[in-house]
C-alpha cells in the first residue's frame, strides 16, 4: 500500500541532491531513473510513475528558483574555479597512466597512488586520487585488480539484464548509478563511508541474487 513517509523522504533527498550541484551525482541519479524505466516491466507500474514523478518534481522544484546557476554547472566552465579543477582533473589522469605505464602489473599498492604523487608533483599541483576509480584501482593494483574489476561488472550486468525480481532491480540500478559516478569521483574507494556504502549496496545485490538463485522467496 501507499507510503507517504517513503514519499516524503524520497522528495526530501531529491532536493538535496539538487542543491549538491555535483555533476556526477545528477548524472547518476539520470542513470538511475532510466535504468528504472527501462526495467520497468518487471516492477509495479503505479508504483514506479509515482516514484519517478515526485523525485523529478523535487528536484525540479529545487532547482528552479536555481537556474542560473544550475545553467553554469551543465554548461561549458565559466568560472576560473571550474577551469581549475577541469585542468586539475586532466593532469591527475596523465599522472595515472603515467603510473599505470610504471607498474602494470601489480600496482603501486591500495592506496598508494597519492603518496607516488606527492613524491613527482609539483608545489602548485593536485595531490589527491584521481576522479576516475577504474584508473585508480589500476595504478594501485595492477592489470589484475582492472580484470578483478570488469568481471565483477560483467557479473552484474548479466544478472541484472535476467533477474525479474523487483528488488534486485531497484538495487541493480542503484549499482549502476554508483558505477556512473565512480567514472567522476574516487570516494567510493578511497573513503572509508563511500566504501562502506558501495560494499553495504553490493551486499544486498548479492543477497537479492541468492534469493533468484535458490529461490528463498
Amino acid at each position: 500500500k501507499p507510503n507517504p513517509f517513503a514519499l516524503i523522504l524520497l522528495a526530501f533527498g531529491s532536493s538535496l541532491l539538487a542543491l549538491t550541484f555535483s555533476r556526477s551525482a545528477w548524472i547518476a541519479a539520470a542513470i538511475f531513473l532510466l535504468t528504472l524505466i527501462y526495467r520497468s516491466k518487471f516492477l509495479n507500474p503505479k508504483r514506479t510513475t509515482i516514484i519517478l514523478l515526485t523525485a523529478m518534481t523535487a528536484f525540479g522544484l529545487t532547482i528552479f528558483p536555481l537556474r542560473q546557476l544550475f545553467l553554469n554547472r551543465v554548461n561549458a566552465p565559466a568560472t576560473t574555479t571550474e577551469e581549475f579543477s577541469l585542468v586539475g582533473r586532466a593532469w591527475l589522469i596523465e599522472q595515472a597512466i603515467t603510473v599505470i605505464k610504471e607498474h602494470p602489473l601489480l600496482g603501486v599498492g591500495s592506496g598508494s597512488f597519492i603518496i607516488q604523487l606527492a613524491e613527482r608533483a609539483g608545489e602548485f599541483n593536485f595531490v589527491e586520487p584521481v576522479h576516475n576509480i577504474p584508473l585508480l584501482i589500476t595504478a594501485e593494483l595492477g592489470i589484475f585488480g582492472l580484470i578483478l574489476i570488469l568481471i565483477l561488472i560483467f557479473s552484474i550486468g548479466k544478472n541484472f539484464l535476467t533477474t525479474k525480481n523487483p528488488n534486485a532491480i531497484i538495487i541493480g540500478a542503484l549499482l549502476m548509478s554508483l558505477g556512473a559516478i565512480s567514472l567522476f569521483d574516487h570516494y567510493l574507494w578511497t573513503l572509508a563511508p563511500g566504501r562502506l556504502m558501495l560494499g553495504f549496496v553490493l551486499g544486498l545485490w548479492e543477497g537479492q541474487i541468492a534469493r533468484d538463485k535458490y529461490n528463498f522467496g
